[in-house]
């Protein structure tokens, strides 16, 4: 059976991987933060299937703020690791991530 999708979250258009690094990562996090805050007004109680698409989205604009020294990650870590989370969110909640064109 095919999947069908609910929502696109469209990234196409920002998601040229080499041109992040730590300095810079947070720049696409931020972008991402807005297009989920606009694909769902009401993130912060989008809370389906035990993800919380909340801490997600928040996420993504912290990236580069992390102080927490048992787990001193670098930004693009922090990166990777939020889209682990919202590949998770998005898998079980219809949305496909169109991360190419």
């Amino acid at each position: 059976m095919k999947r069908k999708w609910v929502k696109t979250l469209r990234l196409d258009d920002i998601w040229r991987v080499e041109d992040w690094d730590n300095n810079t990562v947070h720049i696409l996090g931020k972008n991402i933060q807005v297009r989920l805050k606009r694909l769902y007004p009401d993130y912060d109680n989008a809370d389906i299937h035990g993800y919380d698409l909340y801490d997600v989205v928040e996420n993504f604009g912290c990236i580069g703020t992390n102080i927490d020294p048992e787990l001193p990650l670098t930004p693009v870590e922090e990166f990777d690791d939020y889209m682990v989370q919202l590949y998770d969110w998005a898998d079980a909640n219809d949305l496909w991530v169109q991360t190419v064109a």
